[in-house]
């Protein structure tokens, strides 16, 4: 994968150029307890909800906020979600889905105000 930069003019490749860090902190304890490194967002948070769930998480992820970019639900449905049964009538489903019981919570700002979004 080789692409330029237009704004510096250096050639992207997978060892060098713009990395996103996903972070996971405990709330009550304010430790890490799992972080990411990719070339997108949604790699880096899967990353993180791969390490959580090897870590202690295996079945659901913990209660999550974030900031409202994306690929954070992506993730957490890539690495936790399941496929549905098949009902028998259409096409059998082949998309990992999200359960009901999951605690994400994404905060939106625009013009200053914060908004939260409950993605349930």
């Amino acid at each position: 994968m080789s692409a330029t930069k237009a704004k510096k003019g250096y050639a992207e490749i997978e060892e060098t150029g713009e990395f996103w860090r996903s972070t996971m902190i405990d709330m009550n304890t304010r430790l890490r307890v799992a972080r990411g490194i990719a070339k997108t967002e949604t790699e880096a948070s899967r990353q993180v909800f791969q390490t959580l769930k090897e870590r202690g998480h295996p079945h659901a992820p913990p209660p999550t906020m974030s900031d409202g970019w994306g690929g954070i639900d992506n993730a957490m449905i890539e690495v936790y979600g399941q496929v549905p049964e098949y009902q028998g009538q259409g096409r059998p489903p082949t998309r990992k889905q999200p359960h009901p019981g999951w605690q994400y919570l994404q905060i939106h700002q625009a013009s200053g105000c914060p908004r939260a979004v409950d993605r349930n």
